[in-house]
């Protein structure tokens, strides 16, 4: 397969672990050599008010589409198409998490510190053996400045992906398992906005009849529940629509019986602490 036209490199890390400072160095360096470059932040794309609302996720997709859409007209201008392949490398920010709550709190939009942390529950870095299209990444150590040789090491990471282009997917199956996952991830979504709404009525109800101190040990405990149960959750959807492919979820049903579970621990908890 001949270079790629275009490369798309994604830097992945928590907020404030220097995703926007790194892109902009590298944008810098990209330039020196004659690359025409784009930069996509996602934090000057979406409102900082959609942090922990479902809107979020459609901005993200809204945000996608845009970049596939740049990428197709790009290559289209060059006489190439995405089918030709496109160079694609990541870059993952390892940031200890107490560090980017120090960072983040100093910003002038801040994240939220409840949505940092169920970021970092979530991160995930890059699996090359269990993603093939992960081959072209690096982590990198941001808890301090990034040294010169690290974003050498990564400028030639770039070069190396537009080198080794990303073949196009031709198994059907993989884009079922994509979707698959997708619905999963609808689900998901909907039962954790189900248990923000449960955890939010249930410290409501408390309000009033504990002190400010038990009230704020209840806060920690029922977040913590919400997010061990929501673990737990996803392998038990995950694996059903993996085994069952072809067998749609009863979202209503799910939501229902999801409400009554997580009722019944949280009420234990509130029970341990009034």
């Amino acid at each position: 397969m001949s270079p790629a036209a275009a490369c798309l490199c994604v830097l992945c890390g928590l907020p404030a672990a220097g995703k926007t400072r790194l892109a902009r160095e590298l944008r810098g360096r990209a330039q020196t050599r004659g690359w025409r470059t784009l930069l996509v932040t996602y934090d000057e794309l979406i409102p900082a008010r959609d942090w922990q609302e479902s809107e979020w996720k459609w901005h993200r997709k809204t945000v996608i589409m845009c970049v596939e859409r740049f990428l197709h007209q790009t290559l289209s201008d060059q006489t190439h198409t995405l089918s030709d392949g496109v160079g694609f490398c990541q870059v993952f920010l390892q940031c200890p998490l107490h560090v980017c709550l120090q960072r983040n709190r100093c910003r002038p939009q801040p994240v939220p510190d409840e949505v940092l942390l169920q970021m970092c529950e979530r991160m995930e870095p890059p699996n090359e053996i269990r993603n093939p299209w992960e081959q072209q990444s690096l982590t990198l150590d941001s808890t301090e400045d990034i040294a010169d040789g690290h974003i050498q090491k990564l400028m030639d990471l770039l070069v190396s992906a537009l080198e080794n282009p990303l073949s196009p997917v031709q198994d059907e199956s993989q884009q079922k398992e994509a979707d698959r996952r997708l619905c999963a991830s609808s689900v998901l979504h909907q039962v954790d906005q189900t248990c923000r709404r449960l955890v939010s009525q249930t410290l409501t109800s408390a309000r009033g009849q504990a002190s400010p101190d038990v009230m704020k040990a209840l806060a920690k405990a029922l977040i913590e529940l919400k997010t061990v149960f929501l673990k737990e959750l996803k392998k038990d959807v995950l694996g059903r629509v993996s085994v069952f492919p072809e067998e749609p979820v009863d979202v209503e049903k799910l939501l229902m019986d999801v409400s009554a579970m997580f009722q019944r621990r949280s009420h234990e908890i509130v029970s341990k602490h009034m």
